[in-house]
């Protein structure tokens, strides 16, 4: 009886936990595609207006999906979030160790100030968010952007100078 009762309740967990899932984007725009060369993922509210945006890189050996969580919730709080595949990972095919990851960041926000992901519509503010590989590259990429950055686990202390 006892198990029963655990594997009723376990299947129920199982149940909502996969339909919050699903339903984590609900009222958000998704969209997929190509952005300085670079795949990307985009998030926005359903409502239309000038917003902020945040580029949001991955660390090593990871990819943009795993940086979907900080998007789906800052894309609630109103900001464009644009979240690449970096070279190397995810839907990105080119070599990693031809990639030179600051440059690709700074590409991407030109792109994004540029309206890219608005429909034309410029973005004034674009702030940089990273991961480990993604956060040294966001900062490097900061430095020549003069753009505010968020950077979660350095991979080096070098990437501060």
């Amino acid at each position: 009886m006892t198990s029963r009762i655990l594997a009723v309740v376990g299947t129920l967990l199982v149940v909502t936990g996969l339909l919050v899932i699903v339903r984590a984007d609900d009222g958000l725009v998704r969209e997929r595609g190509v952005v300085a060369g670079l795949p990307v993922t985009t998030l926005r509210p359903d409502a239309a207006g000038s917003r902020s945006a945040v580029v949001i890189s991955h660390g090593f050996a990871a990819s943009g999906r795993l940086m979907d969580g900080l998007a789906i919730a800052l894309a609630r709080d109103g900001w464009l979030a644009v979240v690449p595949d970096h070279a190397g990972h995810g839907a990105n095919h080119d070599s990693l160790g031809d990639a030179e990851l600051p440059d690709e960041v700074a590409a991407l926000v030109d792109a994004v100030r540029a309206g890219e992901q608005t429909g034309g519509e410029a973005v004034q503010t674009v702030a940089l968010l990273g991961h480990s590989m993604g956060a040294g590259a966001t900062t490097r990429a900061a430095d020549d952007l003069g753009t505010p950055v968020m950077a979660l686990s350095l991979p080096s202390a070098d990437d501060l100078s």
